[in-house]
């Protein structure tokens, strides 16, 4: 259930519309950075990068522009299949497990299709508008409850054997293959479809921030995380690259020492790979201090990039 709680907090609508630039800008840059280390007060010439890009959206407005044609917009049909596809498959080989009782619920399993995962979806996202205790609560006939919208669409079994097998990545097929080194390789598909997917329908404002959020989580994970001034003091840390309207353009999971931009460097790493794709268009960035550093300013600086910051 936890990447659903990601997954919805990441969206919000806008109804900017704008396209690329097709001249490119003629910019004159040095990448001679001179520096010695040390952060001074003397004022110095800064570099007149121009923000060669229009924002907004690539592609055209849906159909209506309802808050539902967006959410299409966003999740095509290659995301459909790629869930349908993965979950089938873990199911049939859930049914095929050896131990698997003759009688137990998986094989009731029928293959699912593009409608269902939809119908599904959209069901777990309303049990976050409608907070009850249990799931089985959404399907009782009780006067308190009888919320027809659920069992109008699927039945509470159908539901809980659905939500067992839902699945975005191939798990291992035995014992003898390598265990993916990718703490998160069974969402990885779904963050890189995300990330691809915001670069490929909008482009960000001149104007850009870098933070980090955390997801509510206090179950056993071996990369959860505490910090001590969030909301949420225990959860899954996420590293955002955002706009000044909160829309969040890209975004990394921080998932311990063994993370790909983990090690010496951490936070400069982070913000250059959240940034991959909006170098030498002349963005500003905001940033606190924990990512701020002269080393991380001058690497933006090379690639056409302002960088603001608190005083480390």
């Amino acid at each position: 259930m936890i990447i659903w709680v990601i997954v919805i907090s990441i969206f919000s609508s806008t109804s900017d519309i704008g396209n690329e630039m097709s001249t490119e800008s003629n910019l004159e840059f040095t990448d001679t950075i001179t520096t010695n280390n040390t952060w001074t007060t003397n004022e110095t010439d800064l570099f007149n990068f121009t923000f060669v890009k229009q924002p907004g959206l690539l592609v055209s407005v849906p159909e209506n522009g309802k808050p539902i044609d967006f959410f299409f917009m966003c999740f095509d049909e290659d995301f459909y299949e790629l869930i349908a596809r993965e979950t089938n498959n873990y199911a049939e080989s859930e049914f095929l497990r050896v131990g698997v009782a003759e009688r137990s619920r998986i094989s009731q399993w029928k293959p699912k299709d593009r409608d269902e995962i939809i119908a599904f979806i959209f069901l777990v996202i309303h049990t976050g508008i409608i907070k009850l205790n249990r799931l089985n609560d959404y399907w009782k006939n009780h006067h308190l409850f009888n919320f027809t919208c659920f069992s109008n669409y699927m039945s509470r079994d159908r539901f809980l054997l659905l939500l067992r097998c839902f699945h975005f990545s191939q798990n291992p097929t035995d014992q003898s293959e390598n265990i993916p080194t990718d703490r998160l390789f069974k969402i990885r598909p779904l963050i890189n479809y995300f990330n691809t997917k915001m670069n490929n329908i909008y482009y960000p404002s001149k104007e850009l921030s870098l933070d980090e959020s955390i997801v509510l989580w206090r179950g056993r994970l071996i990369f959860r995380q505490y910090i001590q001034n969030k909301c949420h003091k225990y959860g899954v840390k996420l590293y955002m690259h955002t706009e000044p309207n909160s829309l969040i353009i890209k975004f990394a999971v921080y998932t311990g020492i063994l993370d790909d931009q983990g090690g010496k460097g951490h936070a400069a790493n982070i913000v250059l790979h959240l940034v991959s794709e909006k170098l030498n268009n002349g963005h500003s960035i905001y940033m606190d201090n924990f990512y701020n550093s002269i080393y991380l300013a001058e690497q933006l600086l090379q690639k056409k990039i302002y960088c603001t910051g608190i005083k480390i």
